[in-house]
């Protein structure tokens, strides 16, 4: 039944959905309605996709701006191949920044004329410092008594 909708709609993706997406497909409504067929599909949004930085507390303590570079993969309707993108996106890490802070971009991963792309989640994470210890806004420091 797909195969007679998507010939009477002129839909020329969906052996390629099929091919490629066979798991992550899902249709809504097949119907018809005076001898014309339609599909509705439903978009679903991937997961999302999570980077992590590590920064060093001298990093924390001046602040910084850390560039992060994905690539992503661009997929039309009728291409096979998919075309891969480089996509830079800046992280500005504040004075006095917490462990654990993330930060969302929206719908920045891979394209595809199926799912919607997913978010990219980048977490910042402390480099253990050889001197001073982390514990959410105060440093620690263990000085040694003899």
């Amino acid at each position: 039944i797909i195969g007679a909708v998507a010939e009477s709609n002129n839909i020329n993706f969906v052996k390629y959905m099929n091919k490629c997406y066979s798991d992550e497909i899902y249709i809504n409504n097949i119907s018809s309605l005076n001898n014309e067929h339609y599909l509705e599909w439903k978009r679903v949004k991937d997961p999302d996709f999570i980077r992590i930085i590590t920064v060093s507390l001298d990093d924390i303590f001046h602040g910084k701006v850390c560039n992060v570079i994905v690539q992503r993969k661009i997929r039309d309707i009728n291409k096979q191949i998919p075309e891969i993108e480089e996509a830079r996106y800046q992280v500005i890490i504040e004075p006095g920044c917490i462990d654990g802070k993330t930060f969302r971009f929206i719908e920045t991963d891979h394209k595809d004329p199926i799912n919607i792309p997913a978010d990219l989640v980048v977490e910042i994470q402390t480099q253990p410092h050889r001197l001073y210890e982390r514990s959410r806004f105060d440093l620690i420091y263990i000085a040694k008594i003899s």
